[in-house]
């Protein structure tokens, strides 16, 4: 976050610390080849999702003969203004419709499984009095057949 501050208009370029470190950690980033596998259509799908205050990740995977997960595809972004101050319920469930319209193409009329830390998510489809918000999401959503498998956030951390 502190590299796209300074990319906003009318922000002073002051090259600190912070910015030197931020710098740094993406460039060794950029630099680590992860290894991405082929996407097999014949197999399942799994989508890792998971949202902190100020981004959303999402992980395509597929799993090997030993049930490793293999990444196929990354896709991430920054929350808007408002959408940082969405609830941590809400926040997860926009995790996982963006994670799941980035990855349309993989997952659209196949059997999917998301894996999110957030143990409500696992009941969210029977959620009795969503708010309006994670309603319009549901009717997104509806169009996949997915499974919502709590993950705790140590053992879920491809998206992060």
């Amino acid at each position: 976050l502190p590299l796209t501050k300074l990319t906003k208009e009318n922000v002073p370029f002051n090259w600190a610390i912070i910015e030197q470190t931020a710098f740094e950690t993406l460039k060794n980033a950029l630099t680590l080849e992860p290894c991405l596998k082929l996407p097999d259509f014949s197999q399942p799908f799994s989508l890792c999702t998971d949202a902190s205050k100020f981004v959303l990740g999402a992980v395509l995977v597929q799993d090997d003969e030993g049930g490793f997960q293999h990444p196929v595809a990354f896709a991430s972004r920054k929350l808007s203004k408002s959408e940082i101050s969405y609830s941590v319920v809400e926040k997860e469930t926009l995790g996982v419709v963006f994670g799941v319209t980035q990855f349309k193409s993989y997952l659209y009329g196949r059997k999917f499984t998301v894996y999110s830390d957030q143990q409500c998510l696992s009941r969210v489809k029977s959620f009795k009095d969503p708010t309006s918000r994670i309603s319009r999401w549901f009717l997104t959503l509806q169009e996949y057949a997915f499974d919502i498998i709590h993950k705790p956030g140590r053992l879920n951390l491809m998206a992060d």
